[in-house]
């Protein structure tokens, strides 16, 4: 008797582990999908973006918020082009020493996105959802030019407001 609990205790070790290696794999052979196919995207795509925050660093104490079209424009014409590919489900280092990565929060008429973007390894990644995402190069975000723009309109916001 006691010889058919070990079976069954090596044949569930043995299918967990497989399942494992099965899941490693697949992150590793991620295919590369526009933006408005991650699924905690598509409301962005499918109803108005109303307003938009920027923070320079996850833990800086001043951001800029506009609602300007122009502005907004600009990011969904970034996003629209943007594919991505997922990296890890798993990201805890939320700080780095530079203060962690640049925050875009965008509103919907539904819900709010907020990404955040690093830089790991000289690659661009952000992360949506606890989910990190390399992106596929296409140039720069428009973050530095939208935020500019938005500090000389309605100057800086911040925690000691």
């Amino acid at each position: 008797m006691k010889k058919k609990k070990w079976y069954f205790f090596i044949a569930g070790g043995g299918i967990l582990l497989a399942g494992l290696m099965i899941s490693f794999w697949n992150k590793g052979n991620a295919e590369w999908k526009k933006l408005c196919e991650v699924d905690s995207c598509k409301v962005m795509f499918e109803n108005s973006i109303t307003e938009m925050t920027l923070r320079e660093t996850v833990d800086h104490p001043e951001w800029v918020e506009f609602q300007d079209k122009d502005l907004i424009e600009m990011w969904i014409s970034y996003f629209s082009d943007l594919e991505v590919k997922e990296y890890s489900a798993i990201f805890e280092n939320e700080q780095s020493s530079n203060g962690g990565g640049r925050v875009v929060a965008v509103r919907t008429e539904q819900e709010e996105i907020v990404f955040v973007e690093y830089i790991i390894s000289d690659e661009t990644m952000i992360k949506i959802d606890g989910i990190l995402y390399k992106i596929k190069e296409k140039g720069n975000t428009p973050f530095e030019e939208t935020y500019k723009i938005a500090v000389e309109r309605y100057g800086i916001r911040s925690v000691f407001d």
